[in-house]
């Protein structure tokens, strides 16, 4: 009997040990976050618009952008048509932390499913 008590002490022993190995090798470990604009790896952000569409369908319906808009960020658009759901990116001049390119705001070219007589527009935002 007293030798089956050390054994059982024994093995609750070395499970013991392998529950501490296990849960140290998937404990939390510490990071630490470097600013990249100081190791001379910064991205080039381009300014201006960053335009995510194909050109505009004459016959489909399109976005318009005259050069006569009042919002600035179209201001920068080249006049044309912009094709219903064409993204457009308006980077700023900083970066991250991580020398990420920041997103200034976003414009998108959206066709009012509700109005079929009013033409598609773009709806920007920060």
């Amino acid at each position: 009997m007293q030798k089956s008590v050390v054994a059982v002490a024994a093995c609750m022993f070395a499970c013991g040990l392998v529950s501490v190995a296990v849960f140290s090798q998937f404990s939390c470990a510490t990071a630490e976050l470097k600013d990249l604009s100081d190791s001379g790896q910064v991205k080039e952000c381009r300014q201006g618009p960053l335009v995510f569409c194909d050109a505009g369908d004459v016959g489909g319906r399109n976005c318009t952008v005259t050069g006569t808009e009042t919002d600035a960020r179209l201001k920068k658009l080249a006049p044309g048509l912009y094709p219903d759901k064409c993204v457009v990116n308006y980077l700023s001049p900083g970066h991250d932390i991580n020398g990420e390119c920041i997103l200034a705001s976003v414009c998108k070219c959206l066709d009012n499913a509700a109005d079929a007589a009013a033409p598609p527009e773009f709806v920007c935002g920060p």
